[in-house]
Parts: structure tokens; C-alpha cells; sequence
């Protein structure tokens, strides 16, 4: 069986020690056995069939003694002493791993083991096999590796050696082919029959294409036919029901350009006149209802709540502009912080505005760009779009809830404007973390506890700027980034480890 996570997002990540981090979605962990303090193998597979660079591998097994491994499928009679009774005989093999459940109402067990021959002098696997009546697959070959390592998981996250960079290592090994390639992204698969787990790295262009089409026969040809025909090369496909009405169905494909040369041919203009072209959008009612780069990979599940509101998969057009505007003033390779607050004056209450450029201190010293929606952007001929704009590009937010220092006022200082920048970035899911003055829990707690169900971190102005205090921002922040972010950490970064 083959899991697929389509064209996942490749970003520069690095923990606090400098270990490079590569992402596993959470649906290929759990089939593939990859639990966190998972030691695992990880090779860069030779270049094959005009590819520019090989596959990089992941597995728990050798990836060098694949040749040696098979998997054997055993089906009993349910009965106490079932699994011992159908082990191996022969010492010559190692269990590598098993798997075993009770099926058929309780009448039969099935039993799967990864077996590793250990000398290769013994017989081999369809010898024993032969006599004991098992159902085998074989593993092997063994893979041609131009280089490989041991690496550990963590949260999600294959935590490679620090001098170990994989970029460097294609480009190293394929000098002639890595710039063909998007070394940013990858489509990931898991062969949980071989339990490897692989990336492949797509030439420059690809795209997630999703095509919706009347379950009648002889539309995947129409469609795939088009698809040729456009200059695309199918890395993956899935061919769904799910999440369709009754009659319809959906052909989810990673499509690159058929070589460097036909980048410019491969778009979904040219795609959507071919369809119509063919007949099949008239035959079939195709419809182009996806069309996207790489996406964040999922590292872990989120449960939805019905008829909640979820991020658009594009922005409107009239919009975009004021995204690609806001995208140019930060670097791409930083997260984005947006930080909702309130704008006092600065004469009246220098230790609030203190607050907030230590705040944006510890952001940029976790290697992230505070974004802000200034005084000057609101005063300007668009507020709303160029507010939204920076809260579309934001992988986070920090609202600060605090009040004025100088007039007695004990009141949370939250705005309309706050509320609707809370709102926005809740809606499409992005992790919020809410600092709470101490001095304003009472008030807060009786009008606003509601966004205390996002995170929220209590100081006080004597220990928010205390680094070896739990209450501290740099703690605070710290704790906050670390969890939600953990393949961004910047490596000379103590914010969040003070003490």
C-alpha cells in the first residue's frame, strides 16, 4: 500500500543545535512505525531513468541489507499460542518487526514479520518460505546509495546531523541536475509493504492538480490524455470519492513539467483549454478545482469542528496584490509573526512601548520577523487590505493585552481592531498566543476569557523582563515558538531556555 502527501513544503530548517530537519506528515509516521526517539536510516539514492537527482530515503530497516529482508504474511487458525507456534524455526533470522490481529469474527489470525537474514550462509527466505507454506515479499535490492546517515526523529521532524545537510549532499552528488530541481519541495510517499518512506524531489514548476469529474468510464483517460498533452509528468496521483456527491469523483495529481524545456507550456490555462478542447470538460464536466504550489506538511492531526471556517485555498484577486506587496518586506526564510496590540501614546507610557520592542527583540532572536499593523498603515488609503495582507502572510500571532501605565486604569486595553485580527488568524488556524498583563486577569477574565482556549501567558512588568523567570516574555515567547515552530529555532537562540 502507498500513503501519498502530495508536494510538501521544503523549508531551510534547523534545530537549536544546528540539526537539519526534514518533515514527516503525521498519517506516514503511524504506518511506517515512527515514533518520536526513533533512530532511523536515511540515504540519497543514486539518479535513475534521466532523473536529475535521486529520491532521499527514510526507513527504520538497513537500507544497505534490504537484500537480506523480506516480509513474510502468515494466516492461523485462532487459537491460544497462534503467533509462537507459526515463529520461525530456523535462528538464521531476526524478527525485525510484527505485526498480528485476530480476524474474521475471531476465527483466524494474521500474522505479518519483517524478517532479517543474519547469515547469509543459511537458506534464504523463499526456502523457508517453501517448507513452511508462508506467504513472502522480498525487500531487495538493496538500494544504490550515493550517500547515507543515521538520523533521529523528534515531534514529527528527522532530526539529521548537524554537518550532515542534505542540500549540500544533492548538490554535491548531482552537481549537473540540482538546479533542475525545486530543492524546496517534495512529493512524499510511504511503501508500508517495504517500509520506506521517500521523497522526490519535482522539477522547477510543479503543481498540485486537482481535477473534479463524473464517475462515468473513460474519464481518468480523457483527463490523463490531457494531461499529456499539456506537458506535465504525473509524480502522484490519487483518484478519490471522498468528500464528493454522489456521481463525481477527483483526480488529485503532482504534475511537473515534462522536462526543463516545457515549463513554460505546463499551466493551468493551457490544461483547461485542452480539456475543453477534447470534449472531456463537456463529456465529463472536468472542472480545474486545485491548482497549487507546495503546501506546510501536517505534522500533526487538527480536528475540525463542523461548519467552521477554514483558509480559502487562494486568496480573491483583487487581493493578491496587497499579499505579494506585504510578502516583499520580509524574508521568506523566517517565520512572520504578527503582533496584535494597541497603540499608546509614546510620551505617556514608555514602559508598555519598552514591552513591545522586547517583545520583537525575542522574535528576531528566534530567527522570526515580527510583522506589525503600524499607525502609519492604518492612516493610509487601505486599511483594511493592507492590515489582512499582513495577517494572510503571518504563520502566527501574539496578541498583547496590557493598559496605559500612567492613568490607573485596570481595564484590558483590547480594540475592535485586535478582535477582528484574532479573529482573522484563528479562522485559518494559525497557532495565537495571548500575553496577559497581570494587572488586567480580572477584567480579562469576566469579557474576554474565550481567547484563553488559543494559549495565554500571564507576566507582570517587574518579571517580564526577568529572562530566568517563567513569566518573562523571552520565557514566555520562548516556550510558545518552541512548541509551534520547532524546526525554526534559531541555533545561537537562548530565548525560551534562560536559567
Amino acid at each position: 500500500m502507498l500513503i501519498l502527501s502530495g508536494l510538501v513544503e521544503l523549508k531551510h530548517r534547523a534545530d537549536s543545535r544546528g540539526q537539519q530537519l526534514l518533515p514527516v506528515p503525521w498519517y506516514h509516521r503511524g504506518a511506517l512505525g515512527l515514533m518520536t526517539g526513533t533512530d532511523v536510516r536515511v540515504g540519497l539514492e543514486r539518479a535513475e531513468n534521466g532523473r536529475p537527482v535521486g529520491d532521499l530515503v527514510v526507513s527504520v530497516l538497513d537500507l544497505m541489507k534490504l537484500d537480506k529482508i523480506a516480509t513474510v504474511k502468515i494466516s492461523a487458525a485462532e487459537s491460544p499460542g497462534a503467533i509462537r507456534d507459526n515463529l520461525p524455526k530456523s535462528h538464521s533470522y531476526n524478527i525485525a518487526l510484527a505485526e498480528a490481529a485476530t480476524v474474521a469474527s475471531g476465527a483466524r489470525h494474521e500474522l505479518t514479520m519483517v524478517l532479517q537474514l543474519i547469515n547469509p550462509a543459511d537458506p534464504d527466505v523463499e526456502t523457508i518460505s517453501a517448507a513452511e507454506g508462508w506467504e513472502v515479499m522480498e525487500h531487495g535490492p538493496s538500494l544504490d546509495l550515493a550517500w547515507r546517515t543515521i538520523a533521529s526523529l523528534q515531534d514529527g521532524w528527522v532530526q539529521l546531523p548537524a554537518d550532515n545537510d542534505w542540500r549540500e549532499q544533492i548538490r554535491e552528488h548531482f552537481p549537473d541536475g540540482a538546479d533542475k530541481v525545486d530543492l524546496n519541495a517534495a512529493v512524499i510517499c510511504s511503501d508500508t509493504e517495504r517500509r520506506l518512506l521517500r521523497l522526490v524531489f519535482p522539477l522547477k514548476g510543479a503543481r498540485t492538480v486537482a481535477i473534479q469529474h463524473e464517475d462515468e468510464p473513460g474519464a481518468l483517460d480523457a483527463i490523463l490524455g490531457c494531461l499529456f498533452e499539456a506537458k506535465a509528468n504525473i509524480l502522484s496521483a490519487l483518484l478519490r470519492r471522498g468528500g464528493m456527491r454522489s456521481g463525481l469523483a477527483s483526480l488529485i495529481a503532482v504534475c511537473e513539467p515534462d522536462g526543463v524545456e516545457q515549463a513554460s507550456e505546463f499551466t493551468q490555462a493551457r490544461l483547461s483549454a485542452l480539456l475543453r478542447e477534447s470534449g472531456a470538460a463537456k463529456q465529463f464536466a472536468t472542472n480545474i478545482v486545485r491548482w497549487d504550489g507546495p503546501t506546510e506538511p501536517q505534522l500533526n492531526p487538527v480536528a475540525r469542528k463542523a461548519n467552521r471556517w477554514i483558509k480559502p485555498v487562494e486568496a480573491r484577486k483583487e487581493f493578491r496584490g496587497f499579499i505579494e506587496s506585504a510578502e516583499r518586506k520580509y524574508s521568506a526564510k523566517r517565520r512572520k509573526i504578527f503582533l496584535s496590540r494597541r497603540f499608546f501614546d509614546v510620551d505617556l507610557c514608555q514602559q508598555t512601548n519598552r514591552l513591545f520592542e522586547r517583545i520583537k527583540k525575542v522574535l528576531a532572536d528566534l530567527g522570526a520577523d515580527p510583522v506589525e499593523a503600524t499607525v502609519d498603515i492604518v492612516q493610509g488609503r487601505s486599511p483594511y487590505n493592507e492590515v489582512t495582507s499582513r495577517l494572510w502572510i503571518a504563520d502566527g500571532g501574539i496578541m498583547v493585552v496590557t493598559r496605559p501605565r500612567n492613568n490607573g486604569d485596570v481595564h484590558a486595553s483590547i480594540t475592535p481592531s485586535m478582535g477582528h485580527e484574532f479573529g482573522y488568524l484563528d479562522g485559518q488556524e494559525k497557532p495565537l498566543l495571548v500575553l496577559l498583563d497581570a494587572e488586567c486577569v480580572t477584567d480579562f477574565n469576566e469579557n474576554y476569557a474565550v481567547l484563553r482556549a488559543r494559549g495565554c501567558g500571564e507576566f507582570t512588568h517587574v518579571t517580564a523582563f526577568d529572562a530566568k523567570s517563567e513569566k518573562s516574555i523571552d520565557r514566555l515567547i520562548g516556550h510558545w515558538f518552541r512548541e509551534n515552530f520547532p524546526g525554526d529555532m534559531n541555533s545561537d537562540s537562548t530565548a525560551g531556555f534562560a536559567g
